[in-house]
C-alpha cells in the first residue's frame, strides 16, 4: 500500500482528509482518495461515503 505516493510501512501510519491511498487488488490497483475520518468503524455502505474511488 501507499499514502501519498509513499510506501507504508506500518499499519498505524496516519492518514488525513485529501490523502491518496493506492493498493493492489489482484491484478489490479486500486487508488482513492480520503474524504472523510469515520468515527467508528461501520458497515461497508457507511464507509463508502468516506472515500472518492479514483480509479479500479
Amino acid at each position: 500500500m501507499r499514502l501519498d505516493g509513499q510506501r507504508i510501512k506500518h499499519g498505524h501510519t496516519q492518514a488525513q482528509i485529501g490523502s491518496i491511498i493506492t493498493m493492489p487488488r489482484g491484478n489490479d490497483v486500486i487508488v482513492f482518495e480520503l474524504l472523510h475520518i469515520p468515527n467508528r468503524r461501520g458497515p461497508a455502505r457507511e464507509a463508502a461515503g468516506h472515500y472518492n474511488l479514483i480509479n479500479i
